[in-house]
Order: C-alpha cells, then sequence, then structure tokens
C-alpha cells in the first residue's frame, strides 16, 4: 500500500490510500505484536528448540495459518 501511495499522483485516491493504510494498522497492531512475539519466541538452538521450540513454532504455524498465511509449508519428519 505505501508503494502504490508513493508512486500514484491522484489526489483522491491518495486519499483513499492513507485511508486503508490507516485502518489497517488499526485493526491489525494487536495481531501484529502478537506475532512479532511468537517470532522473536522461537529457538533457534538446538537445546531451546528441545526445550519448547516445537510447541513455540506450532503455535506460530496456526496463528500465520489462520491469517491465510500457509505457503504450503511442509512438514519436517520428527527426529531433529
Amino acid at each position: 500500500m505505501q508503494c502504490a501511495k508513493e508512486i500514484n499522483t491522484d489526489v483522491e485516491l491518495d486519499k483513499k490510500i492513507s485511508r486503508m493504510i490507516e485502518s489497517r494498522s488499526v485493526s491489525g497492531g494487536d495481531k501484529t505484536s502478537e506475532l512479532l512475539m511468537l517470532i522473536r519466541r522461537l529457538r533457534t538452538t538446538r537445546e531451546g528448540f528441545m526445550d519448547d521450540g516445537a510447541d513455540n513454532a506450532d503455535y506460530l504455524l496456526q496463528n500465520l495459518e489462520d491469517m491465510g498465511i500457509n505457503q504450503s509449508i511442509p512438514e519436517k519428519p520428527k527426529g531433529f
């Protein structure tokens, strides 16, 4: 949306784009904050992942799928 706003030259369309950007930032703020927290909780070390990493990754994946962001992510076989 921001890119469209930058290349747009129509004043009325610019107002519409601004309203759309505003409504997305207001309505999506809580979900964005939650997703950011889940991403930060991902474990990147073997020890950390063995602790609670699988649960955190699964919860994040479920949230992304609920948002419609599931680019056919393949499941890895168990046995880290």
